[in-house]
């Protein structure tokens, strides 16, 4: 079971039966859908995909994944999710993913739960290396990955190593309120 992580303005939890709507609401806007590896989902979908992660408890095993809600702190508004994946062949290694409703774009929202989800992985597990999948044309996220310290390894893959987060991370605590 995942402990909910916190910081002033947001938080990151499990998913629950409660957050279908808002869920599915984001996951079908185009805008929301045009640099992920997922397409816009109908309703049928959305739900079956939050059953299977509801269903699949997480652990730090190679192979394994989980998405988890990320919301406000304060209205407990659900606001966007994240993902974690356990590299297949290093349990040291893994791969996040973010998304979030469109509303929340541009406020640092995105920065903030992707550095809470970095100090928790490298806080609270035994990953040492995170890396994100991004997409050449999706600037917006090059530039969030890239302000959090990850250096580019290849067209479209980023990373960022255990010992970089903590040189950078005075810099990006001083960012939030």
């Amino acid at each position: 079971m995942f402990k909910p992580i916190e910081t002033s303005r947001l938080a990151i939890r499990e998913f629950k039966e409660t957050d279908l709507m808002t869920f599915y609401q984001y996951r079908k806007d185009e805008e929301v859908a045009k640099y992920q590896s997922w397409n816009p989902t109908n309703f049928l979908d959305t739900m079956k995909l939050l059953h299977a992660i509801i269903g699949t408890p997480f652990h730090f095993q190679k192979g394994r994944s989980t998405q988890l809600v990320v919301e406000l702190s304060k209205t407990k508004e659900h606001i966007g999710d994240v993902y974690i994946g356990i590299d297949e062949f290093d349990s040291n290694k893994c791969y996040i993913g973010y998304t979030l409703a469109r509303n929340y774009w541009g406020h640092g929202y995105g920065s903030e739960a992707v550095n809470l989800l970095l100090s928790y992985l490298f806080n609270q597990s035994e990953i040492k290396e995170v890396h994100a999948l991004i997409l050449p044309a999706n600037k917006r996220s090059i530039h969030l990955i890239k302000k959090l310290g990850f250096i580019s390894i290849s067209g479209i893959e980023y990373c960022l190593y255990k010992p970089h987060y903590y040189n950078n991370r005075n810099n990006m605590e001083k960012s939030y309120p």
